[in-house]
């Protein structure tokens, strides 16, 4: 009764993909008859391009288990997002088998996308008011992002991470709003007061932030920006393992682009004085694994910002 009325798909198959038992909603799910179902293989449902899908077999093969997202395909040919819960055991006969309970999340991805949307729209408008603030530097949080997207791809980070990364960068400035015009556009050299103000920014920024529900730690990224590996940056004094490995790529790519670009009190200096700096402070201010990565992008990829 359980297996037949439970709300979620479930099927049992045999090491060799092929189906053996399938509950109603698993034919219901799928367009597919029971009869249907126990005559073609689990190759058939599962969208044989999904990226996830050979991952997840080799971690069920490893573990006995797998939990995750996989595509899964109607009989009509349409693609359902799924959560998938699969287990290997062996029957009372001792036989293999594998049991999968398996969920549409179709109408959460849909929440999701809006979700995702809105967060977009937010971060977008955030950046804006801070580019109004400070026009001698627009564009710069959007070049920040671009390249600190590109160096969490290189890292392999996953499409969650990078995204995270991408919006963190995007609006890691925005601590700017409460320090004044004049000294973000001073066409000369900061005076000690002028520059401590400045360092106030990304305290100001985690505040502004701190209170949104992002499913990333955006307010610590932009809190940990201008911390350095040797403790020397701020506003904390961090060291090594306690700045996240998500504000050492800010870090590095909020440097690159300042350097390469031009200033108020400063013409550009170029990309290869900016990948010079960090090159000669490897590790010492900056992530030898980022640093790394960055210069990959560069030299070997042909990364350009836009």
């Amino acid at each position: 009764m359980l297996f037949e009325n439970s709300m979620d798909a479930i099927m049992l198959t045999i090491p060799d993909g092929r189906i053996l038992n399938a509950n109603q909603e698993a034919c219901r799910m799928l367009g597919y008859t029971k009869n249907e179902l126990t005559e073609i293989t689990r190759d058939e449902i599962i969208d044989n391009n999904d990226p996830r899908l050979i991952p997840a077999l080799e971690e069920r093969s490893r573990t006995g288990m797998f939990k995750g997202e996989l595509t899964f395909v109607r009989k009509d040919g349409t693609r359902l997002p799924c959560e998938i819960s699969s287990v290997i055991f062996k029957d009372g006969d001792g036989n293999v088998r594998n049991s999968m309970i398996i969920r549409d999340i179709t109408e959460r991805k849909q929440k999701d996308e809006i979700l995702r949307k809105s967060i977009s729209g937010i971060i977008q408008a955030m950046a804006l008011t801070v580019e109004t603030r400070d026009p001698y530097t627009s564009g710069h949080q959007i070049r920040v992002a671009e390249l600190a997207e590109a160096i969490a791809i290189r890292m392999n980070f996953t499409p969650h991470q990078v995204e995270g990364i991408k919006i963190a960068a995007s609006i890691h400035d925005i601590g700017k709003l409460t320090v004044p015009a004049e000294i973000l556009s001073k066409p000369s050299k900061l005076s000690d007061i002028e520059f401590q103000l400045i360092q106030v920014h990304p305290e100001a920024g985690y505040n502004i932030v701190k209170d949104i529900e992002f499913p990333w730690p955006i307010a610590d990224m932009i809190m940990q920006h201008h911390e350095r590996m040797d403790g020397s940056g701020y506003p904390k004094g961090l060291k090594g393992g306690e700045i996240l490995l998500d504000a050492r790529i800010l870090a590095v790519a909020d440097v690159v682009e300042a350097i390469a670009s031009h200033r108020p009190y400063r013409p550009a200096y170029g990309i290869d004085v900016a990948l010079k700096e960090i090159s000669d402070k490897n590790s010492i201010l900056y992530d030898a694994a980022v640093i790394d990565a960055c210069l990959n992008l560069f030299k070997d990829k042909g990364f350009k910002f836009e």
